[in-house]
């Protein structure tokens, strides 16, 4: 069966952005390849922010813009007809909406990886949240000296428990740009390259 790659614009290609994306992209491939092999939790959690990072590539190419504003009747309006394209087996494969289905598919991703990757450096798998930042801070302290740099990735964790914990979700606009996504991913590969 032959395979088949999404071609991207050469303007895409060049985006600053974009390549970032490939860059963390190249990093993972890194983690993956370096020997000792990573423990398996670690190569899932690696598959997973690589999903991230191919999200925000989509989201990249169908040119996202972020949505920092309320939802108006008129974006309920292309929710409907989104809906009832689907509801006949039409798929929309580009545009805005796809673009936002990817950057928020990688929101997710990013945060279930950023939680995991805790866990994961710091041996601990049940303490909350906020127990595992610091000790992660304090091992990457230990391990670099300097501090971890991760408000990005904190950012887009609130974000994402907003989205699941609020009646609201992103009806009021989005708190994380792109930009966030982007820097999220960089900091929890830090993270991970630094404690692995």
């Amino acid at each position: 069966m032959k395979k088949i790659y999404l071609k991207v614009r050469k303007r895409t290609r060049n985006d600053p952005e974009f390549v970032k994306l490939t860059a963390l992209a190249g990093r993972i491939a890194q983690l993956l390849y370096s020997k000792p092999q990573p423990e398996q939790s670690l190569r899932a959690c690696l598959d997973d922010s690589l999903g991230a990072v191919y999200s925000l590539m989509y989201a990249k190419h169908y040119k996202f813009v972020s949505r920092p504003q309320a939802l108006d009747q008129k974006d309920i309006g292309n929710v409907l007809i989104r809906a009832r394209k689907m509801a006949t087996s039409k798929l929309r494969t580009e545009g805005k909406w796809t673009a936002g289905f990817y950057f928020n598919n990688a929101l997710f991703r990013t945060a279930a990886v950023y939680h995991r990757s805790l866990k994961i450096t710091t041996g601990d798998e049940t303490s909350s949240i906020k127990i595992l930042i610091k000790t992660a801070e304090e091992r990457y302290r230990q391990a670099r000296g300097v501090d971890w740099m991760s408000k990005s990735a904190m950012k887009v964790n609130c974000e994402v428990n907003s989205l699941k914990h609020t009646s609201s979700g992103i009806i009021d606009g989005r708190k994380v740009e792109f930009e966030h996504a982007l820097a999220a991913i960089d900091e929890i590969l830090d993270l991970i390259e630094a404690l692995k």
